[in-house]
């Protein structure tokens, strides 16, 4: 029988990087707001004017564009990155998935500590870098239908489910709609795939996604 071989990516690294660059820099302090928020409340609209950058302290974001998801975003993940590569208006919407604090901080204040602390700068490319990589990964041709699944299906267990040696458990918020729309493939074919996945005894990885319609 064969298996699937899948990498956890780590895809939040940079960004957690620079979010200790910015608020844990004892050195360069910049000022920054607390804010917590309801599931299914916007954060930034698609249009808005944005001269705010967010980073999330706890909870799940989605990131939308013309309906489409483009990002699921975590714990130290950054919302509001066109604030400061010269966006005037944002091109997605934001919004929560669970209840959700997050990290308010001027545009201007970030780009004033860039220009003073220029490192920042190598930080930001890597965050900018990483998140075009993990976009064309998700959309390569070269994977099957069933490594991307399992892979967003490990991606959303290590953000808001369950994780151990044997089992992966996504939680009800990551319905199998939105992981189809996130993989730009069939509800179908991912309900498949679930089943399989939920039925395949594997050496390496017993997947039970756990998932409402």
């Amino acid at each position: 029988m064969t298996y699937l071989e899948v990498v956890n990516e780590n895809t939040s690294f940079p960004e957690g990087q620079f979010k200790e660059y910015l608020l844990d820099d004892t050195t360069y302090t910049i000022p920054f707001e607390t804010i917590c928020l309801e599931p299914k409340e916007i954060i930034i609209k698609e249009q808005q004017e944005i001269d705010q950058m967010y980073v999330i302290a706890s909870g799940v974001v989605i990131e939308k564009q013309n309906e489409n998801i483009i990002h699921f975003l975590g714990k130290n993940e950054l919302i509001g990155l066109g604030a400061i590569t010269g966006r005037e208006n944002a091109t997605t919407t934001s919004m929560t998935l669970t209840k959700t604090k997050l990290y308010k901080i001027a545009a201007k204040d970030i780009l004033e500590k860039l220009r003073g602390r220029h490192y920042g700068m190598g930080i930001l490319a890597d965050v900018l870098n990483t998140r075009i990589t993990s976009l064309g990964n998700r959309l390569s041709t070269n994977k099957s239908n069933s490594e991307k699944v399992l892979q967003a299906i490990i991606k959303l267990a290590s953000m808001y489910g369950e994780q151990d040696e044997n089992k992966i458990r996504v939680t009800k918020y990551f319905t199998k709609q939105m992981i189809a729309n996130y993989l730009h493939i069939s509800y179908s074919s991912v309900a498949s795939i679930y089943k399989k996945l939920s039925e395949k005894k594997s050496s390496t990885t017993n997947c039970m996604a756990q998932s409402s319609i």
